[in-house]
């Protein structure tokens, strides 16, 4: 919702749980964006919309580790060249594994941000 805020664009909101979808449709209406923001059932880059709307220049995953790693060719094939993408939700001891895979797909770390037991990792495809 704060990348819709700010950036004033259409963004494509994915989760596997039914009712994340309908929560994050609903926090959307009372942010008084809902417009803004499509919310879907799906299974990450498994979901058409998602794979249609490619390349994307900013991309957010805030799940597990190891789906992570199991989506990073998958990210990468579907990210813009100087693209973006924020890996939120790792805790610190799973956050190196979860770089090697991103990073064995040819993105490369822009930042790492820590929050007590918690990592944030900002990479970035080559240009």
């Amino acid at each position: 919702m704060a990348a819709a805020q700010l950036f004033r664009k259409r963004v494509l909101a994915v989760d596997i749980e039914p009712w994340s979808v309908r929560v994050a449709a609903s926090n959307a209406t009372l942010n008084g964006i809902g417009p803004q923001i499509d919310a879907r059932l799906g299974n990450g880059w498994l979901t058409p919309a998602v794979r249609a709307k490619a390349p994307y220049d900013l991309v957010f995953a805030n799940i597990l580790a190891r789906p992570l790693c199991k989506m990073a060719r998958s990210l990468a094939n579907h990210l813009a060249p100087g693209g973006t993408v924020i890996l939120a939700g790792l805790l610190t001891t799973q956050a190196r594994m979860v770089l090697a895979a991103h990073r064995r797909q040819g993105l490369v770390l822009e930042k790492q941000y820590y929050e007590g037991e918690w990592s944030t990792l900002v990479l970035r495809r080559r240009g």
